[in-house]
């Protein structure tokens, strides 16, 4: 789940009953969007600034961070997936989950 710095849960909107590349692509699509939300509920929050981190001890929701874009990235926009409480970059691959695709 996407939080700030202090736990909290930040400003964000609330979708429901809507697929995870929805969900992504309105993210993407705002710029005022910094983080996306998204739960097996089909349950998808887009986070706006103060959002800073994932918690990882929530059940069936996972955030993803937007990321400046590389060159080749440009194009299609990108996102990262937050892992639990570390600051590092991990692909999505190396934590057993899937790549987003555009």
């Amino acid at each position: 789940a996407c939080r700030t710095q202090t736990g909290g849960f930040g400003d964000f909107s609330t979708l429901n009953d809507v697929a995870k590349a929805e969900c992504k692509r309105r993210c993407l699509d705002d710029v005022a969007c910094v983080a996306f939300e998204f739960s097996t509920r089909r349950r998808c929050e887009l986070h706006a600034a103060g959002t800073v981190r994932a918690e990882s001890s929530v059940p069936g929701h996972k955030c993803y961070f937007k990321q400046a874009p590389t060159e080749s990235q440009a194009e299609d926009g990108a996102l990262r997936a937050a892992g639990s409480n570390r600051r590092r970059r991990r692909s999505l691959e190396s934590r057993g989950a899937r790549a987003l695709a555009a």
